[in-house]
């Protein structure tokens, strides 16, 4: 996938996410870096790179990541979940929109 589909892609899930503050999105011909802010002080980093493949999905709060998915090289697909994001729990591959849906949950969950 090229950085331009993947970003559309992106903006497609991200406005149905709830409790979105503001959106970043930047391109650098093959990488893509998003950062989308939600209230009390969390927010999602994603970075993406089209020549890799690698991507990060990391929900970040005070600069301590709370939950995760990532797919690199080394470890494939795996999620770093909310009970202990400091693990690396292997997974199935997720396309945007499931990993959205995911973290609609995880925010859900949050600020429940």
């Amino acid at each position: 996938m090229d950085v331009i589909s993947l970003a559309n892609e992106l903006i497609e899930c991200v406005v149905e996410l709830p409790y979105v503050k503001d959106i970043d999105l930047k391109t650098e011909v093959f990488i893509l870096k998003a950062r989308i802010t939600f209230k009390e002080n969390y927010f999602l980093q994603i970075y993406y790179n089209s020549q890799t493949k690698t991507r990060c999905f990391a929900l970040i709060k005070n600069e301590v990541r709370v939950w995760g998915v990532d797919f690199d090289n080394m470890r494939g697909w795996h999620e770093h979940p909310l009970e202990n994001p400091e693990e690396h729990k292997k997974i199935e591959p997720l396309s945007v929109k499931e990993i959205c849906e995911i973290i609609k949950e995880v925010l859900e969950k949050l600020f429940a």
